[in-house]
């Protein structure tokens, strides 16, 4: 199956300061228990890059950790992302499923965590 998404992290912090977000497109392979990311193309924008994106009729992949979950579902909601145009996934792509040292990195693991979500509700 042909996958493709297109994913962001921003900072909790960043997010209330109106900073910057790494937004990425990936795409994947998925074959019964296998993934294969075969792009990733990213860049740091805005958080009005979201907002066009949202009003443009995309869905926005994402994960962060529980702790913040809360607080970054207000903020982007106060900035006109709603919550049913997300996708999230409840994990650190800073850490999981390998550990980030780059933005390449984060939009890396944002995809493997959804693509692995979609793997486990296939069956």
């Amino acid at each position: 199956m042909h996958w493709e998404a297109l994913t962001f992290y921003i900072e909790p912090r960043e997010l209330i300061l109106g900073g910057y977000a790494i937004i990425g497109v990936v795409t994947a392979e998925i074959s019964d228990c296998s993934v294969e990311v075969k792009g990733i193309e990213h860049a740091k924008a805005g958080v009005d890059a979201l907002i066009k994106a949202v009003k443009q009729g995309f869905k926005l992949h994402t994960a962060y950790p529980s702790m913040y979950m809360d607080s970054v579902m207000y903020f982007l909601g106060r900035l006109g992302i709603p919550r049913l145009s997300l996708r999230v996934v409840d994990a650190d792509p800073r850490a999981m499923p390998f550990r980030a040292f780059n933005d390449v990195d984060v939009v890396r693991n944002i995809a493997y965590l959804h693509v692995v979500k979609e793997i486990a509700l296939r069956g």
